[in-house]
């Protein structure tokens, strides 16, 4: 595991994941070299396993890979420090929303990595949050607070400041 100029990171949790694994095998930290290695893992033959590989340590974007145990020897990851998600809350007459619930999850919604690495909070009295992007690529962003509409939406959010707009919520009446 190095950074993106390939100097080795040290101490990284690297973990394996897969419902037939057993937790005791699943995890390491990767040494001052950046190496890591799994062991006391099942043998290969007859042995297949789809699994999660994540690297991961605060104040870096951690990562994920979908593998087929039986066909992997080698992995290498390259890893950046995480940058920032801000964003500011307003109702729709642009007063800032206070107490608004706000979520981020690695990738679009029904995408591998699926919801990894949540992180969430409220916005301050001003309307404002930030956060250290939790992972590399897209994010789903999700705002809410109750008697409002939720808003819900994808892409890349890093080094921008998001405004995100929330409108009441649409009330039906009726009688049957």
């Amino acid at each position: 595991v190095d950074d993106q100029s390939g100097k080795p990171l040290a101490s990284f949790r690297v973990s394996l994941a897969s419902s037939t694994l057993p937790k005791a095998m699943s995890s390491t930290e990767t040494g001052p070299d950046g190496r890591y290695a799994l062991e006391g893992m099942p043998p290969r033959e007859p042995f297949e396993l789809n699994a999660i590989l994540t690297v991961e340590k605060d104040g870096y974007a951690g990562q994920a890979r979908l593998i087929k145990y039986e066909a992997v020897d080698n992995l290498d990851f390259k890893l950046n420090p995480t940058e920032p998600v801000r964003g500011l809350v307003v109702d729709a007459d642009s007063k800032p929303v206070e107490g608004a619930s706000v979520a981020l999850a690695v990738g679009r919604p029904n995408s591998f990595p699926r919801r990894a690495w949540n992180w969430a909070t409220t916005t301050g009295p001003d309307g404002r949050f930030e956060c250290l992007s939790p992972a590399e690529g897209p994010l789903n962003l999700q705002v809410s607070k109750e008697n409002v509409q939720t808003y819900q939406d994808g892409g890349t959010f890093r080094d921008s400041l998001i405004l995100v707009t929330l409108g009441a919520v649409a009330y039906l009446e009726g009688r049957v």
